[in-house]
């Protein structure tokens, strides 16, 4: 019995849904934007051709450093994008969490967009104001 070369073991299958789930993810993530691939790659700083080859699968998931670069552009979390390329777990959750929205839209390390700008301070403000006007009214 010779050895193949080919590790089909568990670790490589997760790999591949990995890769393949990321794949799906970013194009599909990118299309609803209403981003093409140069788009992304002008707002991202990375190489349109590079992320061709990432949706494609003729790259791998791309390393950390790249998907931080990613996460603003496609209006998502570093984290969300590093759990979907595999690079860290999915959080366990027991049952619905409930945050103040107050608190979790001024978070340092998560940044909103809409249609792929910014949304600044002055846009949670005004959100915020609006929500409080309704919220009274129950």
């Amino acid at each position: 019995m010779g050895d193949t070369g080919q590790d089909s073991g568990p670790k490589e299958r997760e790999k591949e849904t990995s890769r393949a789930g990321f794949r799906t993810f970013l194009k599909e993530t990118r299309q609803a934007r209403g981003l093409s691939i140069r788009q992304l790659a002008r707002m991202s700083g990375v190489s349109n051709a590079y992320l061709s080859q990432v949706e494609t699968g003729a790259r791998g998931v791309p390393s950390p450093r790249i998907l931080r670069r990613l996460a603003r552009p496609l209006a998502t979390t570093p984290t969300k994008l590093l759990e979907i390329a595999g690079y860290i777990n999915h959080p366990q959750t027991q049952g619905p969490a409930t945050y103040e929205i107050e608190t979790f839209l001024l978070k340092e390390n998560i940044h909103f967009a809409l249609e792929g700008k910014p949304v600044t301070r002055e846009d949670i403000d005004a959100v915020m104001e609006l929500l409080r006007k309704r919220h009274k009214g129950r």
